[in-house]
């Protein structure tokens, strides 16, 4: 009993190990921890002027944040660009984005947590009933069990990947190209030359938000065809996005509370109850 209490033990320490590590940001790709360097982002981007220089600041990466911000003064510095209205906004964007991804990490952590708890509570009562009646735990229920549990436990962060990649990539894409867009607009480029510039029409095209796709095409075509921009119909557009981006958080929270509930009850309950099966047949003989 004392080799699967190590063996089970190691399990559960490298499962906390992994994941508090990828809660401070220690392991994984940036894609992967969007908040490790969250705060000192946003310090950094409160720090910056549309008149002054992001050379000056050092911008760690958070999602497509820093990309976009580094575009933008590309615009600005190589066509003389405004971009006042577009970092007010990003500032403002910001912390509900840091907000969101706190709130979506924490329910992600929080069910890998509650999965390593009821595994070790099961398979401790398990061992305990065992050394009660006298009998042997056979090792090939134990890893059978063990092996859900870990198949379980990667599944739901392969999906969570997935999913969040899914939900949120071809938005993240569209608002940053919108941004840069309407930065070259504003100082008088061409708009054909604007767009091709920000590759907007093939981001378009891969983008799986259907009437956001049709709005946007319209509004591409009504440019070309009339050869100027309204701008305050661009912001609306823009402001529509940032709605849509909250809408997703929250949807997709729930979702991953979904997942969650499956994956337990798929792998975690299903493990238990095998494991119950073996105690009982043991018993009877």
């Amino acid at each position: 009993m004392f080799i699967y209490l190590l063996l089970y033990a190691a399990f559960i320490i490298f499962i906390f190990y992994y994941f508090i590590s990828l809660r401070w940001g220690m392991s994984l790709n940036v894609d992967l921890r969007p908040l490790k360097h969250s705060r000192y982002f946003f310090n950094q981007i409160m720090r910056i002027s549309p008149n002054g220089s992001v050379k000056s600041i050092e911008l760690p990466s958070y999602k497509y944040f820093k990309d976009l911000v580094l575009k933008l003064f590309e615009a600005q510095k190589v066509y003389g660009a405004p971009i006042d209205q577009a970092l007010n906004e990003l500032k403002k964007s910001l912390s509900k984005d840091i907000y969101f991804e706190k709130k979506i990490q924490a329910s992600l952590i929080g069910g890998i947590y509650q999965m390593a708890i009821i595994s070790f509570t099961g398979f401790l009562f398990i061992l305990m009933s065992c050394q009660q009646l006298e009998l042997s735990f056979p090792i090939h229920t134990f890893i059978v069990a063990l092996g859900l549990n870990t198949i379980g436990l990667v599944i739901y962060y392969a999906v969570y990947i997935y999913l969040k990649h899914k939900n949120f990539h071809s938005l993240e894409q569209i608002v940053k190209s919108c941004y840069v867009l309407r930065a070259y607009l504003r100082c008088q480029m061409p708009v054909v030359a604007a767009i091709n510039k920000v590759k907007l029409d093939s981001i378009i095209i891969s983008s799986k938000e259907s009437y956001l796709l049709e709005r946007i095409e319209t509004m591409l075509q009504k440019i070309k065809k009339e050869g100027f921009l309204n701008f305050k119909d661009f912001d609306m557009q823009i402001d529509e996005i940032w709605l849509l981006f909250e809408f997703k958080f929250e949807s997709f929270q729930k979702l991953l509370g979904a997942l969650k509930l499956l994956i337990m009850t798929m792998f975690f309950l299903t493990a238990y109850l095998y494991v119950i099966y073996s105690f009982i047949g043991m018993i009877k003989i």
